[in-house]
C-alpha cells in the first residue's frame, strides 16, 4: 500500500497549472485532488484513461455529499457545503470554522472565538502551557482552556511540572520547586496531526506496534527525555464511517533496558464522531502515557492493522508529546569523608533510580558508575585510581538530567587491609562477667567487626592508634565462647581476613565447699589437721579460724584447749566466692595426770618401804595391810 505523509499540518492552499494548452477538466480535478491528498504532485499532460473526459470526471465527484468516503475523498459530511470543514469536492479544509465553538478537524480546540492569548489561539491551536479540557456534555463544542499543575505540560509560570501534583517528589502540588531538588525540563512541545486514511502506517498487532518506519522519527523529540503522549482532539472511523475512535498512536523508543512500543487510543468502537470524541474526553486519563527515551529515536504514528484497504475515514486526530520535569536531589558522598585515607570503594545517597557518575579529579570519563536503589543508597568501587590525596565529585543522571554532587578530597590508599588483632579478654582465660569487653587492635579508622560463629558479637571502631574494644551487646551464654574479627575501610570494599581466635569461658556459678578431713569433735589434740574439696576444680581455698580474718587455708592448725570454729571458702578462676563457707567446730579438752607407781624392788628382795628402812605410810596403812594378810591365811584352812 503507498501511504502519503506529510508533516506539516494544516496544508496551504494549491494552484495546478496545466503543463500544456488544452489539458482536461478532468485531468485538472485529479490532480487537484492528488496534490491535496498529499499523494501527488505532478502535472498531467492529459486524459489519464481511455475514457471518455466527461465521464471521468464524473466518476470523481459524482459521489460527494453521500456521507460515504470514497476512494479519492479526503472526507464526506454528506453535504457538499463548502466551509464546514469538507469541501464541495469532499477534500478536507483547514481552520475554516475556527471560532465556531465546535473542535473540527484539524483543530486542537476551539473555545467560541478567535482571540490569541487564552490558550486557543485564533487558528484553533493550542498555545504553549495550556491544556484544553471539552465539557462532557458537548464534547465537540466550546473548550476551557488553562495552565494547569501536575498536567505534563510545562508553563512559563511553572517552575517544574512533573505530570503530578504529589509532594515530596521534587516538584510541589503548585508546581514550585521543592527545596535542596533540581529540577529540569527541555520545555519541548509537540503536536502531531494525522488522516485516518491517508497518514495511516500498518502494523500487526495494534497494542504492541512494534518496528514503525524510520519516516515515523520525530526531529522534536531527539533530546533524551521523560515525555509524556495524551490524546487532544480528534476522532477517526476505521471502517467505512463505523467504528470511530480517538485514534490510535503508536510509539517506538529506547529505554534503559532495550526498545518499546506501546499505543494509545485503542478504544472501543464508538457509532458516530461525536460519541468517540464524547468518550474520548471521558477516558483521558487512558489517552496518556509517560515514557523515557535515552535516545533520539522516538517514533510517532497512526496505526492501523488494514491500513491498505483504505476504509478508514480522512478526519484528523491530534495528539501531543510534551517533555515533563525531571526532579532529583543532588548525589551525596557518605563514605569516604573528606579528608580521610579510604579503599575504592565510595558510598552515598542520591534519587531512586538515578544513575551516579563518580569522577576523579578533572577526568570527563567516570571512575565508577552506580545505580540508587530504592532505600535511597549507592556503591561503587573506584578504578584506575592512583595512591595518594584524591578529589572525587558525584553526579546523578535521570535520563538526560543531570545534577552535579560535592566533591569530597581524601587520601587513596589500595593496599590490602591486614586482619585485626584479638588480645582481650585473654586467650584460655574463665571470667564471671557475660558481657566482657573484647579488645585488640587494626587499622586506625576501620570498623572492626566481632562474631561467633557467624553471629556478631559486637562492633567497634579503631582510634588514632589503632586500639579499639568493644563489648557485647548480648550476655553471652555459660561456657567457653571463641570469637574472631574482621575489619573494614569507613569507604567499604572487601573486608580483611579473619583474626586470631581468642577462647575464653563464661563462669558465674560460685562453686561449692567441703571440708572433708577433720580432727574429732572432741580431743585432747591440740594440732588439728584439715583437708579441703570443691565441686569446682581448679580453686584456691581461704579459711577463718575462730572469727580471725580470712587468708590462705593451711592443712594443719595448733590451737590451745577449749572450742574452735574453722570455716573455709572456695574461690574459682573466674572470681566467684563460695557465698556458703563450709564450717566444722570441735573442742581440745585438758589432760588427766595420774600419779606414778612405786618401783619395783629388786628380785629376791622385801619390798623396801620408805623412811630411815622404815616404811613412812601411816599406821592405819600398815594395819589395813595386817588385816588383809590374816585374813588371806584363815581362808586357807
Amino acid at each position: 500500500m503507498d501511504t502519503c505523509v506529510n508533516e506539516t499540518l494544516p496544508r496551504e492552499p494549491v494552484t495546478v497549472k496545466p503543463s500544456r494548452a488544452g489539458l482536461s477538466a478532468a485531468a485538472l480535478t485529479f490532480a487537484l485532488l492528488a496534490t491535496l491528498t498529499g499523494c501527488g504532485g505532478t502535472e498531467l499532460s492529459g486524459p489519464t484513461s481511455s475514457e471518455p473526459t466527461q465521464e471521468r470526471t464524473s466518476a470523481l465527484v459524482s459521489t460527494c455529499g453521500n456521507g460515504k468516503i470514497e476512494e479519492v475523498e479526503q472526507c464526506d459530511d454528506a453535504n457538499t457545503t463548502a466551509g464546514d470543514g469538507c469541501s464541495p469536492t469532499c477534500t478536507l479544509e483547514a481552520h475554516a470554522n475556527c471560532g465556531n465553538g465546535t473542535i473540527d478537524d484539524f483543530e486542537h480546540c476551539d473555545d467560541g472565538n478567535t482571540t490569541a492569548g487564552d490558550g486557543c489561539s485564533a487558528t484553533c491551536t493550542l498555545e504553549a502551557g495550556y491544556n484544553c479540557i471539552a465539557n462532557l456534555a458537548s464534547p465537540s463544542g466550546p473548550v476551557t482552556c488553562a495552565v494547569t499543575c501536575g498536567d505534563g505540560v510545562k508553563a512559563e509560570a511553572e517552575e517544574c511540572d512533573d505530570g503530578n501534583t504529589t509532594s515530596g517528589d521534587g516538584c510541589s502540588s503548585t508546581c514550585v520547586r521543592e527545596s535542596a531538588f533540581n529540577c529540569q525540563n527541555t520545555n519541548v512541545s509537540a503536536f502531531f496531526t494525522r488522516r485516518g486514511r491517508s497518514e495511516c502506517t500498518k502494523v500487526s498487532n495494534l497494542n504492541s506496534p512494534v518496528g514503525l518506519p524510520e519516516a515515523s522519527t520525530q526531529p522534536l523529540l531527539s533530546v533524551p527525555g521523560r515525555y509524556r503522549i495524551q490524546y487532544v482532539s480528534g476522532a477517526a472511523s476505521f471502517s467505512n464511517n463505523e467504528n470511530w475512535r480517538p485514534g490510535i498512536m503508536g510509539v517506538n523508543y529506547s529505554s534503559a533496558t532495550g526498545p518499546q512500543n506501546f499505543s494509545r487510543g485503542y478504544t472501543a468502537g464508538y457509532t458516530t464522531r461525536t460519541e468517540a470524541l464524547s468518550q474520548a474526553i471521558r477516558n483521558l486519563p487512558t489517552l496518556r502515557q509517560d515514557f523515557d527515551a535515552i535516545t533520539g529515536d522516538v517514533r510517532v504514528a497512526f496505526i492501523d492493522t488494514d491500513c491498505d484497504n483504505g476504509n478508514n475515514s480522512e478526519n484528523t486526530i491530534t495528539y501531543r508529546v510534551d517533555s515533563v520535569s525531571i526532579c532529583q536531589l543532588p548525589p551525596v558522598i557518605t563514605d569516604p569523608p573528606s579528608g580521610d585515607t579510604s579503599g575504592a570503594t565510595v558510598v552515598g545517597t542520591g534519587t531512586p533510580g538515578a544513575t551516579v557518575n563518580v569522577y576523579v579529579g578533572g577526568s570527563t570519563t567516570p571512575s565508577c558508575t552506580a545505580v540508587v536503589d530504592a532505600t535511597g543508597r549507592w556503591t561503587c568501587n573506584l578504578v584506575g585510581v592512583t595512591p595518594g590525596t584524591q578529589t572525587i565529585t558525584p553526579t546523578s543522571t535521570i535520563v538526560s538530567a543531570t545534577v552535579p554532587g560535592n566533591p569530597v578530597t581524601f587520601r587513596y590508599d589500595d593496599t590490602e587491609l591486614e586482619a585485626p588483632i584479638i588480645t582481650g579478654p585473654p586467650n584460655g582465660s574463665v571470667t564471671s562477667n557475660t558481657t566482657p569487653p573484647i579488645s585488640g587492635t587494626s587499622e586506625p579508622g576501620t570498623t572492626v567487626t566481632v562474631r561467633e560463629g557467624t553471629t556478631v558479637i559486637c562492633t567497634a571502631i579503631t582510634n588514632a592508634s589503632g586500639a579499639w574494644t568493644c563489648t557485647p551487646t548480648t550476655a553471652l551464654a555459660q561456657g567457653p565462647h571463641t570469637v574472631t574479627a574482621t575489619a573494614t575501610r569507613p569507604s567499604g570494599g572487601d573486608p580483611s581476613p579473619e583474626s586470631n581466635s581468642d577462647t575464653f569461658t563464661i563462669d558465674n556459678q560460685p562453686p561449692d565447699t567441703s571440708i572433708d578431713q577433720k580432727p574429732d569433735s572432741s580431743t585432747e589434740n591440740t594440732t588439728a589437721e584439715f583437708t579441703y574439696s570443691s565441686n569446682e576444680t581448679d580453686v584456691t581455698y581461704e579459711c577463718e579460724l575462730d572469727g580471725q580474718g580470712w587468708a590462705p587455708c593451711a592443712s594443719t592448725y595448733t590451737v590451745t584447749p577449749g572450742q574452735h570454729t574453722l570455716r573455709v571458702r572456695a574461690t574459682d578462676k573466674a572470681g566467684n566466692v563460695d557465698p556458703s563457707p563450709a564450717e566444722y567446730t570441735w573442742t581440745v579438752t585438758e589432760p588427766v595426770t595420774e600419779p606414778e607407781p612405786p618401783p619395783e624392788p629388786p628380785a629376791g628382795e622385801p619390798p623396801v618401804f620408805g623412811g630411815g628402812g622404815c616404811s613412812a605410810a601411816p599406821v592405819s596403812s600398815w594395819l589395813a595391810l595386817l588385816g588383809l594378810l590374816g585374813l588371806r591365811r584363815r581362808s586357807r584352812r
